[in-house]
């Protein structure tokens, strides 16, 4: 080695000898940063029409995943649902809510996404309280969806969002 190259490793042994090595070689990638979902409000004075039925059944166990979709829509459109690839506007979660209050909940926050021309809504209705009996709640929800007008497809929703506990609804526009 010459002089320079000498001077030049001493002063850069210089600089660096107060630093100390790091234990591991590792970085943690920040997490993505979600945007947070609209919460609708309702008000009691606004009208509610209900003409679902409670007798349309269709019987699903806890972790069964959910789908449905009118006649007429893309394919496309349905796999794009499934895979989460159209995020929700808005979430309605029923959790601890009677089958009584679910329903109400239910046509209001489907009157506000009309109102608010929203196209895909997130509809938290868990997986039943045992996993071996039969949820009540998330069998509502699939015979009411199904009924509903404004319903275009409704699938089980990625875990990041639920999971087979809730539903990806897209709305007709």
């Amino acid at each position: 080695m010459d002089k320079k190259s000498r001077e030049d490793v001493a002063l850069f042994r210089d600089f660096v000898k107060d630093i100390k090595p790091l234990s591991h070689d590792k970085v943690v990638p920040p997490k993505p940063r979600r945007r947070p979902k609209k919460r609708i409000s309702f008000h009691e004075s606004e009208l509610i029409e209900d003409k679902l039925s409670d007798h349309v059944r269709v019987t699903v166990t806890g972790g069964e995943a959910l789908a449905f979709s009118q006649p007429g829509l893309q394919p496309q459109t349905m796999r794009d649902l499934r895979q989460g690839k159209i995020r929700p506007q808005a979430v309605l979660d029923l959790h601890g809510m009677t089958v009584v209050n679910s329903r109400k909940a239910l046509i209001k926050f489907l009157l506000q996404t009309k109102k608010r021309a929203m196209r895909c809504v997130l509809v938290i209705h868990g997986k039943g309280k045992f996993q071996t009996a039969t949820p009540i709640l998330k069998n509502q929800v699939n015979s009411w969806l199904r009924q509903h007008e404004n319903i275009l497809a409704f699938c089980s929703a990625k875990a990041r969002d639920g999971g087979a506990g809730a539903v990806y609804v897209l709305l007709k526009r």
